[in-house]
């Protein structure tokens, strides 16, 4: 397409998340990572430490 930097083959942008989400891990959104912590105290597990 004139103007774009870049033509993607088929499945390649779904691959380049993949290995995004790989070596970064999935994005959690902010209420999502409140529900994870307080439920992590709720059952009582201290052994977990999330990096958000």
């Amino acid at each position: 397409m004139p103007g774009e930097k870049r033509i993607y083959t088929h499945g390649e942008k779904e691959y380049l998340v993949w290995l995004e989400r790989k070596n970064k891990g999935v994005p959690l959104n902010k209420q999502l990572q409140i529900e994870i912590k307080e439920m992590a105290k709720e059952l009582n597990l201290k052994n977990y430490d999330f990096p958000f």
